[in-house]
């Protein structure tokens, strides 16, 4: 039998770790270059983005550090289209304070 959602809360912290280091393939593409489709975004950025603008909105656990290369593009993500997608309660990449 599964597990009910309160059940899967006390265990997020612990899984932080796992999760963080299966983001290593989006990551080393973000290290070499500034969006996941090269010198300029592509929708391959929005799809990823939406996961961490979900989250951001959902959790209050960070899901990427400060000094993770991904939030820089979380960053560099947001601040497109004029910044749209920092309005209201939105806040990229899972972390506090956006």
């Amino acid at each position: 039998m599964g597990k009910s959602l309160e059940e899967l809360a006390t265990e997020r912290e612990a899984a932080l770790p796992g999760f963080r280091k299966r983001l290593e393939p989006l990551r080393s593409l973000v290290r070499e270059q500034p969006f996941v489709g090269g010198a300029t975004p592509t929708y391959a950025d929005y799809i990823p983005f939406s996961l961490f603008q979900w989250a951001g909105n959902v959790s209050r656990i960070p899901l990427l550090a400060a000094d993770d290369p991904l939030t820089d593009w979380c960053d560099r993500v947001a601040d497109l289209h004029g910044g749209l997608a920092r309005r209201g309660r939105m806040a990229p990449s899972g972390r506090e304070g956006l």
